[in-house]
């Protein structure tokens, strides 16, 4: 059980909720690790002298634990779930095992979402055996969330951890994160002190002028766009025509977060056309797109100009290279064999309208 991490998430079996739990296990090979895991996020106090042992998928009566973490004087399995929900007798079994057991617990790791649904569940499974001992036994609750922030300030608090654990400890937790909350991780104290004054706000609102003047520049320059600003989860724009074809202009999060550069970006739909649009690029001197994970996409940066400062010079800059791409789209929309469409079927823009510039505004 001493693969390292970043093996275990290719090698830590078929489905998610095997990966993470290989991971996690994985993490808990390192003595430190274990020995901090076990008493901050367990709550069992480890005896100085007694190693922490963490090990997987071992046989227990007719289950198979997922995680287990054992040491002098405490024995603990922990159920992990990701997506699915409690199902067949494995509660039960496990409370069958430990009841003899001294120092023997049983815990329920769940996304927060779900985890008390769950957690109630896998205890009525529990009390359904009495008058049998096994009936006394407690089901605890743990979320992936506690255990991401776990996972995350280990190192702070921890400056003997080898440098490359580090980097995985912080790296599985951004993981956690991103996949049980859609990336939305807890503010860290230095964000938290960031959002409470104007700096944000001010740098927001700039960016969001900006976004409006190019959105109406581009309208002037493309007949028959929308005049909706659309706004969902993480994304703040609105729809352009181009040649009979569809494309979106605004700021997405994600796009931002993963690869700088910009906050302005342009989107297509479907991702036939990535190929069609790399070979255009390079021929015109355009940006290449980039590929976000689980998308299908095609997303092309509006990239700025270093010297850019004032609106009027961003927002230029920003129309003109928008143009730039949005100009060649319908070439690259041909080349793919896809037909001129009046539907914009695009992720954002037409899922929550924000605001509407008018005919009186373009």
């Amino acid at each position: 059980m001493a693969m390292p991490p970043l093996h275990a998430i290719t090698l830590g079996g078929g489905g998610e909720e095997d990966r993470f739990t290989y991971v996690l296990a994985s993490l808990l090979q390192h003595e430190r690790v274990a020995r901090a895991f076990t008493s901050n996020v367990l709550g069992i106090q480890v005896a100085p002298s007694s190693p922490v042992v963490a090990d997987i998928q071992q046989v227990v009566g007719d289950g198979r634990v997922d995680l287990r973490l054992s040491g002098t004087g405490f024995y603990a399995i922990i159920e992990v779930k990701l997506t699915a929900w409690l199902h067949g007798d494995q509660i039960p079994v496990y409370a069958r095992h430990l009841a003899p057991r001294d120092g023997g617990r049983l815990f329920l790791l769940a996304p927060s979402a779900t985890l008390l649904g769950m957690q109630a569940d896998a205890q009525a499974q529990v009390a359904a055996l009495a008058p049998a001992p096994e009936a006394s036994v407690v089901v605890a609750g743990l979320t992936w969330q506690s255990v991401a922030d776990f996972l995350r300030h280990l190192p702070e608090h921890d400056p003997e951890l080898p440098s490359d654990l580090r980097v995985y400890l912080r790296d599985f937790a951004s993981v956690v994160y991103a996949d049980i909350e859609g990336d939305r991780r807890p503010f860290t104290d230095e964000e938290a002190k960031t959002i409470q004054t104007a700096y944000i706000a001010d740098y927001t609102e700039r960016l969001e002028i900006v976004l409006v003047d190019v959105l109406k520049q581009l309208r002037l320059a493309f007949p028959g766009s929308s005049n909706k600003i659309g706004a969902a989860l993480g994304f703040l724009g609105g729809t352009i025509k181009v040649g009979g074809y569809w494309a979106w202009f605004g700021m997405p999060a994600a796009a931002w977060r993963e690869q700088g550069r910009t906050p302005y970006w342009i989107q297509t739909l479907p991702s036939a056309i990535t190929q069609h649009w790399e070979a255009l690029a390079h021929e015109r001197g355009l940006p290449l797109s980039i590929a976000r994970r689980g998308r299908a996409e095609t997303l092309i940066p509006v990239l700025l100009r270093d010297r850019d400062r004032s609106l009027d010079s961003v927002t230029a800059t920003v129309v003109e290279r928008a143009t730039a791409i949005l100009t060649a789209l319908p070439d690259a929309y041909r080349a793919a064999g896809m037909t001129q469409s009046s539907d914009p079927v695009l992720a954002p823009a037409e899922r929550v309208v924000a605001a509407d510039l008018g005919s009186d505004d373009i």
